[in-house]
């Protein structure tokens, strides 16, 4: 009942339903979440979930839906999918150079492009500080981190103390920098190694891809203390050549002689939570939404400043919206 009610509150809202799967009662039942939050701060203290009917998300039904991705401007997955799935559907967007957003889910799940062998096609990674720290221990652990491996090492191990304490969230940013810095340089490896095969046809209606999913992108969410970027340099101005009219940008790291830079912005302050859940989906689908939007804009226009800013601006303003709606409710 919740599953159809749920398709059908899409399909008011104007949403494509096409290609939801839905299956007879004895095969499976709809995915369920319960969360316990904080009364406080509303942070996630436990959750619940039975997500096990995904697994009928297989290899088959994903080639099946080879063709709409075809015509896709982007593609988003969560670490639910099974390894299998995901890499025929990360194979598919590589296939047909549309950009593939991986949104980890959990710490449990947040490996998911690693272990399907995949992470080379994910266009954007959104983890939030947990998810960072499981995924840069792994990649320490599989001896891909290379460059500042001893800072790497350094800073997962003063987190076990924090992690146990339930101090994570007050990591130093300097740190925050450190392991995303880390991880953002093994994807781009992987990205700059990679054989996969790309087609060179020409995709009918799109014209450019959005310059947020352009090259490879690490967002991270902190929650009240906002969300840090990592991408390459050149993203940072739409118009390379006006550098001598730039103007310096608070949180902003960059390295003339690396291949990344990073940049912080503070969160929306919204007082007493009644919970967080939906925050960071709203946060992702902000960004998305704004990096369509840019795509749109004519590419002889002027130059903007840091086209990234509006994006990021704009997931933070959506998560700022859905942490009030949860506060209503709970005052309700």
């Amino acid at each position: 009942f919740n599953g159809r009610s749920l398709l059908a509150h899409c399909e008011q809202i104007g949403l494509d339903t096409s290609a939801v799967k839905v299956l007879p009662q004895e095969r499976g039942c709809t995915a369920v979440y319960n969360a316990i939050h904080d009364s406080c701060s509303g942070e996630l203290r436990v959750g619940v979930a039975d997500m096990s009917v995904l697994q009928q998300i297989d290899t088959h039904y994903v080639k099946m839906l080879a063709e709409s991705v075809s015509s896709s401007v982007l593609v988003v997955a969560d670490g639910n999918l099974s390894s299998e799935a995901f890499s025929t559907l990360a194979n598919i967007c590589s296939f047909y150079q549309v950009p593939l957003c991986f949104e980890p889910t959990s710490d449990h799940k947040c490996l998911l492009p690693f272990h399907a062998n995949a992470m080379d096609k994910v266009s954007l990674w959104k983890p939030n500080l947990s998810e960072l720290v499981q995924m840069a221990s792994y990649c320490l652990q599989q001896g891909w981190v290379l460059s500042g491996r001893a800072q790497v090492q350094t800073t997962l191990s003063q987190l076990v103390a924090g992690r146990v304490d339930g101090q994570l969230a007050d990591m130093a940013l300097a740190d925050v920098r450190i392991l995303t810095h880390a991880v953002y340089q093994v994807l781009m490896a992987c990205s700059n190694h990679s054989s996969s095969s790309r087609s060179e046809g020409s995709r009918a209606g799109i014209n450019r891809r959005p310059p947020l999913l352009t090259g490879r992108h690490v967002v991270v969410s902190l929650g009240p203390r906002g969300v840090l970027w990592c991408g390459p340099p050149s993203h940072l101005l739409q118009d390379k050549d006006a550098t001598s009219t730039r103007e310096p940008v608070a949180g902003l790291v960059s390295n003339p002689d690396s291949d990344l830079a990073s940049w912080h912005v503070p969160a929306m302050q919204v007082g007493d939570l009644g919970a967080t859940n939906g925050a960071g989906d709203a946060l992702l689908g902000g960004v998305l939404l704004e990096a369509l939007q840019q795509a749109q804009l004519p590419t002889n226009g002027p130059a903007q400043l840091l086209p990234n800013i509006a994006c990021i601006r704009t997931g933070l303003l959506h998560a700022h919206e859905c942490l009030l709606s949860n506060r209503s409710k709970k005052a309700s």
